[in-house]
């Protein structure tokens, strides 16, 4: 299964940094058992919109001929509950290279100014067409970058 949690792209520093938003909707398939009556966002679809957006950084410095998939969270701290009605801010910063061959990222969440998580994770980087069409995901990400509003 593949997540579409990043609605819009806010900002990019080619293979630097990058910082995406969500908007957080009753409507999101996993409040209906997350919890009934309490909806938060489990924290692991939080880890996966934070590795989503690495994803992109990934994707548009190598022309959308690369992805990137989770290897090890090397750190996760959550501080506050993300709730339906939250617009979620995330941001994501590659980390300098090690010798592990692993890409490192150090990342960050908020709801308004209270920061809701923050960590840091390591990934594999993969040829994107194995897991998407290059050029439908070379669309989504233009469409993502022109939800800015300014």
């Amino acid at each position: 299964m593949i997540f579409h949690m990043i609605d819009k792209i806010v900002r990019l520093e080619r293979n630097n940094a990058i910082e995406g938003a969500k908007m957080v909707t009753l409507a999101e398939d996993f409040f209906e058992h997350h919890f009934p009556g309490n909806p938060v966002m489990p924290g692991i679809l939080l880890l996966e919109t934070m590795v989503e957006l690495a994803g992109w950084l990934e994707a548009e410095g190598s022309d959308f001929s690369r992805w990137v998939l989770l290897s090890r969270v090397k750190k996760c701290n959550f501080s506050i509950k993300v709730v339906p009605g939250d617009a979620l801010k995330i941001s994501v910063e590659r980390l300098p290279d090690k010798k592990d061959g692993l890409l490192h990222f150090k990342d960050a969440g908020a709801v308004g100014t209270m920061r809701c998580f923050s960590g840091n994770f390591a990934a594999i980087a993969v040829p994107a067409g194995d897991f998407f069409e290059v050029e439908e995901l070379r669309c989504r990400f233009y469409y993502l970058r022109s939800q800015i509003r300014g």
